[in-house]
């Protein structure tokens, strides 16, 4: 149990709140830290789920130390091991990777895979993800690589398995080494959207004859269904959706992550079209509520350094070094 500041935020006004004894975990590492079942003492990003993902699949049991090592190259040594044990995964059959043990390289090739090569392997080793036939020119900076290449970075990102490297244009970065952490996310979201999830598995007499929405964690679109697993209506997003609610208009509201630092919760209507946005540059800490007189409160969180964890009282992971 951690004790800790949450920043609570009504637009418009911020209230610190100091709540003792609360157990502190995110998907991208709160205070810094890593306080989730992963354990790793070096994530604390917004890769920080697919990490986990890879870890929880037995892809990689991360560089040895407790460490992942998320910022360092992937070699196509590692990045073929991966590729494997996560199409085994699909396929129904787990790599089994051993306990405690760094996961073993499967040849000597220590050459560290570009971000344009890693697309051309994602869209080689699986079945459901695919090259465009036909190049749109999505990225600024793709000019000068190779038609195969692009063709397979344009197929990942009409995936949903990556928003590039940064916006204002829209660029890919394809010739800069793809890190571990930005593998792992990528491989993670090729492994959702190859698992089948459509279809109404139980529908007992005593289900409530109303409707579901259905928002999953980076997907680009929210869906509602109704009582017979029919879809009754889908919103775009277009963005990683972090958490959407229904509101009582009919509107969606949705926080939402560009996956450039920036971040925002939008009402939108039943067509799509904003009719409120906010944007954030903190990360959302799981939750928001939409409140009877149109004020918004959302639970954000708030980084600190190791030394400013100490001094509010957090008692740290002993793995943690940051």
């Amino acid at each position: 149990m951690i004790a800790c500041w949450v920043k609570m935020v009504v637009l418009g006004a911020v209230v610190a709140v100091w709540l003792p004894g609360t157990a502190v975990a995110s998907e991208t590492g709160t205070l810094g830290i890593d306080v989730s079942e992963g354990v790793f003492s070096d994530v604390g990003s917004v890769h920080s789920y697919g990490i986990e993902q890879v870890a929880k699949l037995g892809i990689d049991a991360g560089c040895g130390d407790g460490r992942f090592c998320p910022d360092d190259p992937i070699s196509r040594a590692e990045m073929a091991a991966w590729l494997d044990r996560a199409a085994a995964h699909i396929n129904g059959a787990p790599y089994p990777l051993p306990q405690d043990e760094t996961a073993p390289v499967l040849s000597e090739d220590d050459a560290a895979v570009s971000r344009a090569e890693a697309a051309t392997m994602l869209t080689a080793a699986f079945e459901h993800l695919a090259a465009v036939d036909e190049i749109a020119g999505v990225f600024a900076d793709t000019a000068d690589t190779p038609e195969a290449a692009v063709r397979a970075i344009e197929g990942i990102h009409a995936a949903g398995l990556t928003k590039g490297c940064a916006a204002n244009p829209l660029r890919y970065c394809p010739h800069r080494p793809i890190t571990r952490g930005q593998a792992a996310a990528m491989l993670a979201r090729a492994i959702v959207r190859a698992e089948p999830t459509v279809g109404l598995v139980v529908n007992k007499p005593q289900a409530a004859r109303g409707y579901t929405l259905i928002s999953t964690f980076h997907s680009d679109s929210v869906h509602l269904i109704d009582h017979l697993g029919r879809k009754v209506h889908t919103w775009r997003i277009g963005d990683d959706v972090r958490i959407a609610k229904l509101l009582e208009n009919g509107n969606l509201m949705v926080s939402r992550d560009r996956n450039d630092g920036n971040f925002r919760v939008s009402e939108l209507d039943r067509a799509g079209n904003i009719v409120w946005e906010y944007p954030y540059k903190n990360m959302q800490h799981h939750d928001f509520l939409k409140l009877p007189n149109g004020n918004v409160l959302m639970l954000m969180e708030k980084r600190l350094t190791l030394q400013e964890a100490r001094a509010v009282g957090a008692r740290l992971h002993p793995a943690s070094r940051r």
